[in-house]
C-alpha cells in the first residue's frame, strides 16, 4: 500500500508539471483587430529628427547601411539593416526584438480595423522570431506612425519612429558628391588629333645611268626613312588613348557590376524573408492543435492521478 501511495504522489507530481509546461508553451490564437488602450502605452518619448527631412527624390539612389532608428517607446527597438533607394523609392530593411510578431505602416485602429481576428491585413508583415522585414517608408529623417502587435498583450500598439541620417552619414555624403558633380561636370575628353596623311610613293625617274641612278636611289631611302619617324609618334600616342579608354571601361563595368550584384543579394534577402514568414505561418497552423491536444491528455491524466490519490486517501482511513 505504501509503494502504491508513492507512486501516485511521484506520478502525480510528474504529470503536473508536464501539464503545466504544456499548457504555458501552447501559442495563443492572437485576436488581429483588438488595439492597446490609452491607459497601456505608458511614458512616450519624443522623436526628434536629427537632420533636415529627405525623401525619395532628395536621396541619390543606392543601398545605405549606417543609419539609425528613433522610436516613441524604450520597449520598442528597431534595428536597422540597411536603407535602399530606387526610383524615388525609399525601402527600410529592418527587424524587431521577439516581443513583437507583425508590423504595418499606420496607426493602431487603422491597421486593426484592416484584419480579421485570426489573419493579417491592410500590409502588416509578419515578423515572428526577429525576421528581417523590408517596409517602403515615407523618407530618412521624417517621423512616421507605425503599428506593432505585442506578443504578450495581444493587441496593437501605435509606434512613432524616425530613420537617423546626420551629418557625416552615407546619405549626406552622398548627396554631397552629387551636388558637387552637377556643379563640376566631368570634362569632355579632348578630340583625337588627326593622324598626318602618308605621302603617296613616287618613284623617281632615273635621269641617267649610273650615277644618277644611285642618286635616285639614295633619295628614295631617306623618303621612307623620313615617313616612318613621323608614323611611330602617332602610333604611340593613338595606343596611350586607347588603353585610357579600356581602362575607364573597365572601372564602369566594375561599377555596374556591384550594383547589380547588391539588388540581386536584395532581392535574394527579400525572398528568404517571405519563405520564412511563410514556413513560421505554416508551422503554426499544422501543429497548433497537436499542442492542444497533447495539452488536453495531460489535464486529464493530473485528474486521474487526483482521484487516485484521493482513492488512496480513502482506503488509509478505513
Amino acid at each position: 500500500m505504501r509503494l502504491l501511495d508513492r507512486i501516485a504522489k511521484l506520478s502525480g507530481a510528474v504529470v503536473a508539471i508536464c501539464g503545466f509546461c504544456v499548457i504555458a508553451a501552447m501559442p495563443a490564437y492572437a485576436d488581429y483587430t483588438t488595439v492597446a488602450d490609452s491607459s497601456a502605452y505608458g511614458t512616450i518619448k519624443d522623436v526628434v529628427p536629427v537632420s533636415s527631412s529627405l525623401g525619395g527624390g532628395d536621396i541619390p539612389a543606392g543601398d545605405y547601411t549606417d543609419c539609425t532608428a528613433q522610436t516613441s517607446s524604450k520597449y520598442f527597438t528597431l534595428t536597422v539593416s540597411s536603407i535602399s533607394v530606387s526610383d524615388g523609392a525609399v525601402t527600410m530593411y529592418a527587424s524587431m526584438s521577439s516581443s513583437y510578431s507583425a508590423i504595418a505602416l499606420g496607426t493602431a485602429e487603422e491597421v486593426a480595423a484592416s484584419c480579421s481576428p485570426e489573419e493579417l491585413g491592410g500590409g502588416a508583415y509578419d515578423v515572428s522570431g526577429g525576421a528581417v522585414f523590408s517596409m517602403t517608408i515615407p523618407g530618412v529623417n521624417v517621423p512616421f506612425e507605425i503599428a506593432a502587435y505585442s506578443v504578450s498583450k495581444q493587441v496593437w500598439y501605435t509606434r512613432t519612429i524616425c530613420i537617423d541620417a546626420g551629418d557625416g552619414s552615407q546619405i549626406a555624403q552622398a548627396i554631397i558628391d552629387a551636388q558637387q558633380q552637377a556643379d563640376d561636370p566631368e570634362p569632355e575628353p579632348d578630340p583625337e588629333p588627326a593622324s598626318d596623311p602618308v605621302p603617296s610613293s613616287t618613284p623617281a625617274t632615273p635621269s641617267s645611268q649610273g650615277s644618277g641612278g644611285s642618286t635616285g636611289g639614295s633619295g628614295g631611302t631617306n623618303q621612307t626613312a623620313s615617313q616612318a619617324n613621323t608614323t611611330q609618334p602617332n602610333a604611340q600616342q593613338n595606343t596611350a588613348q586607347t588603353q585610357q579608354q579600356v581602362v575607364q571601361t573597365t572601372k564602369f563595368d566594375a561599377r555596374n557590376l556591384r550594383r547589380l550584384t547588391m539588388a540581386g543579394a536584395d532581392a535574394k534577402n527579400a525572398a528568404v524573408v517571405v519563405e520564412t514568414n511563410s514556413l513560421v505561418e505554416t508551422f503554426v497552423d499544422q501543429n497548433a492543435l497537436a499542442v492542444r491536444l497533447v495539452g488536453a491528455v495531460c489535464l486529464i491524466l493530473i485528474a486521474f492521478g487526483v482521484a487516485l490519490r484521493v482513492v488512496l486517501f480513502q482506503r488509509q482511513r478505513k
